[in-house]
């Protein structure tokens, strides 16, 4: 079936970027908790004891009932052979994985949906306590790294004491942060804002740097330094993650 735009795609368009210019960013603090887990019985918490030259990463880990969907992103070795095809086969070969499908590949890494069961999912246990995860979980040795991010400081203690009935669970850092970690000036955050409200990362580009600079009452050349500095420390975020 062929998916079919609404007409009414270009006055939401508007609506939402009327609405987003000037929406002030939230700096409430959050605490962030990095938690490394032996989850029991997990391919999660096996895969990177398996293939100790390669650097694995689950990224969107979304919960589906009793099932989960990741997004796996493995990196090859600096040196050396970088075939994914033992990698594939011991997921597709493992108890808990009900599904593996290959995103991308390239010369050095790998992007694979995985599709997996567990009756004490680590993700639906965050779910369920309204914690959300700040970074892609590293998965290394027999252990998985992730970074937390919750409201309330005490939701930790609740967390890793369900947890623990997943596996064993060590708690590497309970830290109280400021929810922006990019921490943009305004300047930063506006030029930013103003370019994504009016389409200017849209393809094709619907409006040009001139356009934004008039709009902020801004000289071109400050205008693009506010939002090259911006894109820098997003990008630099993006990869750091890694």
């Amino acid at each position: 079936m062929q998916l079919q735009v609404s007409r009414a795609a270009s006055k939401v368009r508007s609506d939402y970027n009327n609405g987003y210019e000037g929406l002030p960013a939230l700096n409430a603090p959050v605490y962030k908790l990095t938690l490394r887990i032996l989850h029991r019985d997990c391919w999660a918490s096996e895969i990177g004891a398996r293939f100790p030259d390669l650097r694995f990463f689950l990224r969107n880990t979304v919960p589906t009932g009793s099932e989960a969907m990741d997004i796996l992103y493995v990196r090859g070795p600096t040196h050396g052979p970088r075939d994914f095809s033992a990698v594939l086969d011991f997921l597709k070969g493992h108890p808990r994985i009900r599904g593996v499908e290959v995103l991308d590949q390239g010369d050095d890494s790998l992007f694979a949906l995985v599709k997996s069961s567990h009756e004490k999912s680590i993700i639906n246990a965050i779910s369920r306590m309204g914690v959300f995860v700040l970074k892609p979980t590293l998965l290394v040795g027999d252990r998985e790294v992730w970074t937390l991010g919750m409201v309330r400081r005490e939701t930790a203690q609740d967390l890793v004491r369900s947890l623990n009935e997943a596996g064993d669970v060590e708690v590497l850092s309970l830290v109280k942060e400021e929810f922006d970690t990019l921490h943009l000036t305004p300047m930063q955050r506006t030029a930013l804002d103003t370019a994504f409200a009016h389409g200017y990362y849209a393809f094709p580009r619907q409006i040009t740097p001139t356009e934004l600079a008039k709009k902020m009452g801004l000289a071109k050349s400050t205008y693009l330094e506010h939002l090259r500095k911006a894109e820098q420390k997003i990008l630099h975020s993006y990869f750091e993650s890694f």
